[in-house]
């Protein structure tokens, strides 16, 4: 999360959360290939149960697709067409669209998924400091505009501390 110095100090000071530094986040990187691999056979996993409850689907509706198509037929005029079950079952199985990463379902973990050393760290680590001088003046201005209710944002962009 990209917040400014002076709205980490507030939520600090209100005790909303706590300043935090995780070591040892990134120690062993083939959990993260493991990762990557896992969520490839999950991709496989979906396909295939979306191809097979698809295919129990059509095999239910085998007997009104083909009662579709023969009406089909006449409508053309063809009459006399014996149209095999199997093989009208295998063209539907055909016409599967291949399942995209973006149409899986994605498993959001509710943890790190694995053992993280966290130690809580003052204010004084933030930078640009809050506690120095001038950081401790901005840090008074931000609290009050706060406080008043005002929406506050960095005014670098326009050569300014805060826009409101």
């Amino acid at each position: 999360m990209a917040l400014m110095s002076e709205e980490t100090a507030l939520l600090l000071e209100l005790a909303i959360w706590e300043l935090c530094v995780a070591k040892n986040l990134y120690e062993n990187r083939s959990e993260e290939l493991n990762i990557k691999i896992q969520d490839q056979r999950i991709l496989v996993e979906q396909a295939e149960a979306f191809r097979k409850k698809r295919i129990e689907q059509i095999s239910q509706k085998i007997d009104i697709i083909v009662a579709g198509k023969q009406e089909k037929l006449l409508l053309k005029g063809i009459t006399n067409v014996h149209l095999d079950k199997q093989t009208l079952l295998q063209e539907e199985i055909n016409k599967f669209p291949s399942l995209a990463p973006s149409q899986t379902l994605v498993h959001l973990p509710t943890e790190h998924p694995r053992e993280i050393e966290i130690t809580t760290v003052p204010v004084d680590i933030l930078q640009p400091s809050v506690v120095d001088k001038e950081g401790n003046i901005r840090y008074s201005i931000f609290k009050d505009l706060w406080t008043k209710g005002y929406y506050i944002t960095t005014g670098s962009k326009f050569g300014s501390d805060y826009l409101l």
